[in-house]
């Protein structure tokens, strides 16, 4: 009987669980002000050239940041309550009171053992008196622990509020500034490769010759290992001096006996270095012109133009209307079979960039297919599309292109852009 209470004394003890609910309210706005912060910036770069040199002169900066704040007051009121409180009361007040009867009237019963009952040793049964204590103390041991927790989970309900003070940013501006001369390692990458480290020869100016530079150029600039900003003019620049040294790598056969893409891709070249080479180029892209405007003449469709000048894929798609689509499992996949039938016609590529060859040619995985892509040097795609990106891509069908052991259907982009977006 006495374990049986106790068991039950810790099962209602056990249900004194507090639940607490928070709830917060905006207050009334207290005042506003404008928080001034120095960010560490990065390194921008402006590069110029002057055959066969290139400079590159970097100038560090911060970022000056001005948030405007705003600072509330907020309440946080919590409120907190006990399902058990008043089971536990009843319990405990009950149990109690039928306690205290139980002792008040003990003394005017009888206190004569219970004849009837005897039990091995010849011991008669409790009184009715001694069995009304007992009752007794099973009522205390539940009335009482259960009135105490009853009482404490009681006493632990209640609202408290607190008010605080909180910031919300509301506006932010940021401007560059502290501006300074840095100096340090400078590497031109391409293809995430080293390919030339310059010298300083004054201040922050880096100088790179062009012997210095691979055959593939160099599209990046890094400073202490960290890629530096260029504005698009110090890009046009870079572009300039790779393509000239591209331009001088190259053995150059009779304009007549290469094929459409390469004179292409070689007049592309051409127009990007006379940024750098104005004079040098002048006469070479003239040949390389006339060459391309009689293979038009004589209806040469891969020297055909690619059509009108677009600024993003959705109006690429409008101008060219794409009649191919070469994706995985499309059954236009299967034309590039028959592609002296397909030169001129233009085609949405979904892909993945596998290579990047020359700043001007990578390679586009679709399916089971590689695919050539030329990308014009003054176009501005708006990203850099790193191996194992997925593109699509708006391109005109020129032909073929053989680079080393490896001869693939070559297009000319239009426009290009991630595959899921941009």
């Amino acid at each position: 009987m006495r374990a049986a209470a106790l068991w039950l004394a810790v099962a209602v003890t056990g249900c004194t669980a507090i639940d607490a609910t928070t709830r917060v309210e905006r207050g009334p706005l207290l005042r506003t002000f404008d928080r001034k912060q120095v960010i560490e910036g990065g390194v921008r770069a402006e590069v110029t050239a002057k055959w066969p040199k290139l400079f590159v002169a970097l100038r560090g900066h911060d970022l000056c940041r001005t948030q405007s704040v705003e600072e509330y007051a907020e309440e946080h009121t919590t409120e907190r309550t006990s399902s058990a409180a008043g089971p536990a009361l009843s319990t405990g007040i009950a149990s109690t009171l039928a306690g205290l009867v139980m002792i008040a009237v003990a003394p005017a019963l009888s206190g004569e053992p219970n004849r009837e009952v005897i039990d091995a040793g010849g011991r008669y049964g409790p009184s009715v008196r001694t069995q009304v204590r007992g009752w007794s103390v099973v009522a205390f041991s539940v009335g009482v622990p259960a009135l105490v927790v009853g009482a404490i989970a009681y006493l632990r309900q209640g609202v408290d509020t607190e008010v605080k003070k909180v910031e919300q940013v509301a506006t932010q501006k940021e401007a560059v500034c502290n501006e300074r001369d840095v100096d340090g390692p400078v590497l031109l990458m391409s293809d995430q490769r080293p390919t030339a480290e310059g010298k300083m020869v004054a201040g922050s100016a880096v100088e790179f010759d062009e012997s210095q530079f691979a055959t593939v150029g160099a599209d990046r600039i890094l400073f202490f290992g960290r890629e530096v900003e260029l504005d698009e003019a110090s890009r046009k620049v870079l572009d300039a001096v790779s393509s000239c040294r591209q331009l001088a790598l190259e053995q150059v056969a009779a304009l007549g006996a290469i094929s459409t893409g390469a004179l292409m891709n070689r007049l592309e070249r051409v127009r990007a270095c006379r940024l750098a080479r104005p004079d040098a180029m002048i006469e070479e892209g003239k040949a390389l012109e006339k060459e391309v405007e009689r293979r038009r003449e004589v209806g040469d469709p891969g020297a055909l133009p690619v059509g009108p000048n677009v600024t993003s894929f959705e109006e690429a798609v409008t101008s060219y209307s794409p009649r191919l689509k070469l994706s995985v499992g499309s059954p236009d996949l299967e034309k590039l079979d028959n592609l002296e039938d397909l030169v001129g016609q233009s085609a949405v590529i979904e892909g993945i960039v596998t290579e990047g060859l020359t700043p001007n040619i990578g390679v586009v995985q679709v399916g089971p297919r590689g695919l050539f892509l030329f990308l014009p040097t003054q176009k501005a795609w708006g990203g850099d599309y790193a191996v194992g990106t997925r593109v699509e891509v708006v391109a005109v069908v020129v032909g073929t292109q053989t680079l080393g052991e490896r001869t693939l259907p070559l297009l000319r982009a239009v426009w290009m852009r991630p595959a899921f977006g941009g």
